[in-house]
């Protein structure tokens, strides 16, 4: 328990926080992410402390990652006798992250996608409202170099939010957002508060670690003074990106129409605003439906200056963006739409692997390697190509054709129609729609899947890694 004396400092700064952001509201059922790290137990206690001053209830949702064996089990044990003893209700959690880590995951995405799935499973048991996490000034710094390190815009350097919404009825709530990691360890010590350690935060094989013990200290060779210029950066960033989005939205508002299954807007009040507004517009567009990655600005903005008057594509098997004249649409759409493309697709790959595309009834092979003399190429293959891999993005899409797709062949230069290119090489029109057509991440076609290659990512002497894709039966 807290002691009776002076308030700390860091209850009058999580008290600003809280109260500059309107993180609390009288009658909130908050949810307390407790790991039982030092973290979390300074949120757990501090908000106890403030629970009566605020007029909330607390409870306490805790996730068994199962990553480190009995040190894990006896974390649980540890959160559930410290909640007892605070009287606060308390629900945990066993997930196997190994077992659940989809293909292409990382430990860490996998950890994280499931913690806040199974937080959010324990909110509603509770019946609560908001659900705190123990995220600090600290962790902020982290995941502004985090997403610098991995490549962000200025939304990724506005770090990480002080209040989310998590979906209609649950918010995200980081009341410790402005408080120092040593402010959390002095606060604990001076009141005597227990917490656990996690021995996997030691572990420099993870890349957060890796910039937690490493790559800070050494920044702050530099400056010493390089958290607080990150914060301020993160700071600024976020400003610019929530002052962008208002600004997005009221335009989109001006130029668009919503209907139930889409949204309609003018292309040439689109095309007046500057390429960077443009952008967030689309963004802003298509984000009722899907989050559009820098291959799919690039996709729309290819139909956007076509000249042709009606063109389409899908972003996703259930997201197509149709040019109609003067308007860009984009709809949701219940399977990919049957006209003479009866068996139409729509595969993305975010890394190499071997992947199942029922609609041919074959298997795609991605395998990257290094460039061997002793490992002859087979180029007369005609169900397997190899590129540079250092000149190929992912992530890779295989469909179906679409109108206004341009290929540039293997050994050429100059682009020319698909269409063209399959009445020159004399292939049947109740084929066309049968053929994938493989896609780099920057919109270039790489392989008329089994007809022929492209000109994107051809091998040279220098190439040092080879990308080999093969098409193979079932």
């Amino acid at each position: 328990m807290l002691s009776n004396k002076k308030q700390p400092q860091i209850i009058v700064k999580t008290r600003k926080t809280i109260d500059k952001l309107n993180l609390l509201k009288r009658g909130d059922n908050v949810l307390v992410a407790f790991s039982g790290g030092p973290d979390s137990c300074a949120l757990l206690y501090l908000l106890f402390e403030l629970k009566k001053e605020y007029g909330i209830s607390l409870c306490a949702g805790h996730i068994n990652h199962m990553l480190r064996d009995k040190e894990s089990s006896e974390d649980e044990k540890w959160v559930k006798k410290t909640c007892k003893d605070l009287k606060i209700p308390c629900k945990t959690k066993k997930k196997d992250i190994k077992k659940l880590k989809k293909k292409g995951e990382s430990l860490e995405e996998a950890a994280r996608r499931i913690r806040y799935k199974a937080l959010e499973e324990i909110t509603r048991k509770f019946g609560a409202n908001k659900i705190a996490f123990g995220h600090n000034r600290n962790d902020q710094v982290e995941t502004v170099l985090f997403r610098i390190i991995r490549g962000t815009g200025e939304d990724g350097l506005g770090g990480i939010p002080a209040v989310r919404q998590l979906n209609a009825d649950i918010k995200l709530i980081r009341p410790l957002i402005d408080v120092g990691r040593k402010e959390i360890e002095r606060y604990l010590e001076s009141e005597k508060i227990n917490y656990r350690i996690d021995s996997s935060n030691l572990d420099v094989k993870f890349l957060r670690n890796k910039i937690r013990h490493e790559l800070i200290p050494y920044l702050e060779k530099f400056n010493p003074k390089i958290q607080e210029g990150l914060v301020k950066v993160s700071q600024i960033s976020r400003e610019n990106s929530e002052y962008i989005k208002q600004n997005t939205q009221q335009i989109l508002e001006r130029i668009s129409t919503r209907m139930p299954d889409a949204i309609k807007m003018d292309i040439k009040k689109l095309m007046a605003y500057p390429h960077i507004l443009r952008n967030n517009i689309l963004r802003e567009f298509a984000g009722r439906f899907k989050e559009l990655n820098y291959a799919n600005l690039k996709e729309i903005e290819k139909i956007i200056k076509s000249k042709k008057a009606n063109l389409s594509l899908y972003l996703s098997p259930k997201v197509k963006v149709i040019k109609e004249y003067a308007n860009l649409i984009i709809k949701k759409v219940e399977n990919l739409e049957k006209s003479t493309n009866a068996r139409a697709f729509y595969y993305i790959f975010k890394e190499d692997g071997k992947f199942h595309i029922p609609e041919i009834k074959k298997n795609i092979h991605i395998d990257i390697r290094q460039k061997s003399s002793r490992t002859p190429l087979k180029f007369e293959d005609a169900r397997q190509i190899y590129l540079d891999a250092d000149k190929v993005k992912f992530p890779l899409i295989l469909r179906t054709r679409q109108k206004g797709d341009r290929f540039c062949p293997f050994g050429m230069n100059k682009e020319k129609k698909l269409k063209d290119f399959f009445i020159d090489e004399k292939i049947p029109l109740a084929k066309r729609d049968k053929i994938p057509i493989l896609v780099s991440g920057d919109s270039r076609i790489l392989w008329i899947v089994g007809c022929r290659r492209g000109n994107p990512g051809k091998i040279t002497p220098k190439t040092r890694k080879i990308m080999s894709i093969t098409l193979k039966k079932e």
